[in-house]
């Protein structure tokens, strides 16, 4: 395009028009209309315009053939996937046939059923949960029920008197003794049991003056009358709390010590004798002596 064809197409000023006002016509049908024109102008014909203002013609495209595809070019369908079979039912118990005069029988419940039954709550809900929840409810019941029942085994079998009914010999008299840490808290020792038999003895009687006093542990030290002879004493020394969830934690920590075994001995007419012990981390001991003398009358059980 040459500088007067581009001068031609940018446009028609006034002073071409009062020059030549033929020219300034053919340049006017030859370009676009402005953009504020209300009412388009008579287009020059294709023949009439300049050879580079001409658009070329537009080729139709070629008509192609169209593409067969062979039937083994296509890809496979992917296989169908059966339907799930749902589990068959288990068998249901059939009934037998009551004979004339007997009420029918009930059928059975199958273990799986009861299973299923017992632990239908707990699959529900998550396994931290279900585990904190038993856990609860073991200390609600150790808390609730442990202290009568330990109570009740210790004295269930009481029964047991070291002097018989008939019995009109000399005796002696075995006190045990104890004292309290803090107000939740005891240390104890004690005559358990009298050759093998279970006696009466302050473990039981604590726990049985405490009961229902939450944490709060309230110590019974009781004695008994021995006749004067040779025998083998059970000898117990250990701490006790009111509450039995207490005594886990202190055996957790540490705090909670005991001695227990058998010694033999042979009292004296009308003496007074206590359990004395001690019970350390170190060193946990258990020994009867003579309220008088205060010295050792049994072996020294040391654990």
């Amino acid at each position: 395009m040459t500088k007067r064809e581009t001068s031609m197409t940018r446009g028609v000023t006034p002073e071409l028009a009062l020059v030549d006002p033929e020219l300034a016509r053919m340049l006017r049908a030859l370009l676009p209309d402005p953009s504020d024109c209300l009412a388009p102008r008579l287009r020059a014909p294709l023949e009439l315009r300049p050879a580079f203002l001409v658009p070329p013609p537009i080729e139709a495209p070629a008509e192609t053939a169209p593409v067969s595809v062979r039937p083994a070019d296509r890809p496979a369908p992917p296989p169908a996937i059966p339907p799930l079979a749902s589990p068959p039912a288990p068998p249901v118990p059939a009934l037998r046939e009551a004979p004339a005069g007997e009420a029918p029988a009930m059928p059975v419940e199958p273990s799986w059923a009861r299973t299923a039954r017992v632990r239908r709550p707990f699959e529900s809900g998550n396994r931290i949960g279900h585990y904190a929840a038993i856990v609860a409810t073991w200390c609600v019941a150790l808390g609730i029920f442990a202290v009568p029942l330990l109570a009740f085994v210790l004295t269930g079998c009481a029964t047991y008197n070291p002097v018989a009914p008939d019995y009109s010999g000399p005796t002696a008299v075995i006190r045990d003794t104890g004292f309290n840490e803090d107000s939740t808290k005891a240390q104890i020792f004690a005559v358990t049991a009298v050759d093998g038999n279970r006696i009466g003895n302050a473990f039981a009687g604590t726990a049985m003056a405490s009961q229902g006093r939450g944490a709060l542990i309230t110590a019974v030290y009781p004695e008994r009358k021995v006749p004067v002879r040779q025998m083998k004493l059970t000898l117990r020394g250990s701490h006790a709390t009111g509450a039995p969830i207490h005594a886990l934690a202190s055996q957790m920590a540490g705090t909670f010590f005991s001695v227990e075994d058998t010694v033999d001995f042979l009292p004296e007419a009308d003496h007074v004798y206590l359990v004395k012990g001690e019970l350390k981390k170190e060193k946990s001991s258990v020994w009867i002596e003579d309220a008088a003398t205060g010295k050792p009358v049994t072996q020294v059980v040391t654990k």
